[in-house]
């Protein structure tokens, strides 16, 4: 009786959670946002035959953001000239029409990712360990802002499981094309590709790079070499490196090393201690380097093929912490390894009928990083009360501390045995 009452509520919370979703959506879906007008932008420009090097000029790029009707909007022109090539195919549409068919084509990107990651880790969508991740991920704050701002983090979220999908299943192609897509769009793939080195998966290594190579070699009369020399001087080299930068709207290592030792009147007033920049720089990028190493260690160690899976989970989101900016749509591609975490603590759970501290902490890490906390009121706030605006970076490290302190001990049960 009790058991039929649990599996009564999980249903009727995950018919809430997917209606709050889809009212949400249906609110959002015919405006145009900062994000999206980026996007588009890019895609117009191109489309339309423009001198892609202009793109990387601040104030032409916002004229043109206006010019194509998104007028009282400034957006950030920081993306990579091939980010152009994903909306190309709606660049010809109105910019209001052009966000809600790429808000329907997002949602279906997403609802597959969430069908190739229940078929991955064998989860039932009727059943309650499938009702109470329905009800999760419907509710989890990062979806929410991909369609308030028309982001493209679906459509990462969709390639990487594609290709953990292709981990999973042994299929070379399949594991690497997506990789490459990802990278080619939006500049993400370089901690997964990683793990494909370290655990050895050197045709997948190759194809990636190879994929990469020709993209970009057959894209190069299309976008000029210059487009490409002035993303590279105007933004790639300051990417992550300029006080707005380490606004606490991006939760990175990068950008909270940056917050506390970075002093700008304007963004970053009261820094705990001011660095030098190149000693914040140094101080950045061997954080980075630790955190990578790190996880990329402790993946090196999984034999079994859902060790392998939850590893290359780990990987993809690592990518996201060390990014040198990530807001928080990024958090999306922290999906993978939340639903491979969450199904082995309650499987465990359901053998042992208790719960270890290091699941207990990831638990409460994953209601963090889906909860809408307002961390961004707290940018201009001394240290340490700084240290909360950084709720979801927090969260992140914690889930991958759990899920190598959670390997560790499989690994040393394996040994025993």
């Amino acid at each position: 009786m009790e058991a039929k009452f649990y599996h009564r509520l999980l249903w009727v919370v995950s018919i809430g959670s997917v209606s709050v979703f889809a009212i949400y959506t249906y609110r959002w879906v015919p405006r145009t946002t900062h994000g999206f007008a980026a996007y588009y932008t890019y895609s117009r420009m191109l489309l339309e035959g423009e001198d892609f090097s202009q793109a990387y000029d601040h104030d032409y790029f916002n004229s043109k953001v206006h010019e194509y009707g998104m007028t009282g909007m400034i957006d950030m022109p920081n993306n990579i000239p091939t980010n152009a090539l994903a909306l190309l195919p709606l660049a010809w549409l109105p910019p209001e029409t052009a966000k809600i068919v790429w808000t329907l084509i997002s949602l279906l990107l997403f609802l597959s990712s969430i069908k190739m990651l229940f078929k991955i880790y064998s989860i039932s969508f009727s059943d309650d360990l499938g009702l109470g991740f329905i009800g999760l991920m419907f509710l989890w704050r990062p979806i929410y802002e991909n369609i308030a701002l028309g982001q493209m983090y679906f459509l990462l979220l969709f390639f990487f499981t594609l290709s953990l999908r292709g981990i999973q299943d042994g299929q070379l192609l399949q594991t690497s094309i997506p990789v490459s897509l990802a990278f080619i769009l939006k500049g993400h793939g370089l901690i997964p590709l990683l793990w494909m080195a370290i655990t050895k998966k050197w045709r997948a290594v190759l194809i990636v790079v190879f994929t990469i190579a020709t993209i970009l070699f057959l894209s190069l009369p299309v976008f000029g070499v210059h487009a490409l020399v002035t993303y590279y001087e105007n933004v790639l080299i300051n990417l992550g490196w300029i006080p707005l930068h380490a606004h606490v709207a991006f939760q990175t290592l990068n950008g909270f090393i940056n917050h506390l030792f970075t002093f700008d009147q304007q963004w970053l007033p009261h820094p705990w201690i001011s660095l030098p920049k190149n000693v914040v720089m140094i101080l950045s990028y061997i954080l980075n380097i630790i955190a990578v190493i790190f996880v990329l260690r402790i993946s090196s160690r999984a034999q079994d093929p859902e060790s392998i899976v939850l590893s290359y989970s780990a990987a993809i989101a690592t990518g996201v912490l060390t990014a040198p900016l990530a807001s928080e749509t990024h958090f999306v591609l922290f999906l993978p390894l939340v639903v491979g975490m969450f199904v082995r603590c309650m499987r465990e759970f359901q053998k042992t009928n208790r719960l270890t501290t290091a699941w207990i902490v990831f638990i409460v890490s994953m209601l963090i990083m889906a909860l809408p906390i307002n961390y961004k009121a707290l940018n201009y706030q001394p240290f340490p009360v700084i240290l909360f605006a950084y709720s979801k970076l927090f969260a992140g490290i914690t889930m991958l501390i759990c899920f190598a302190t959670l390997r560790q001990g499989k690994a040393l049960s394996s040994s025993k045995r």
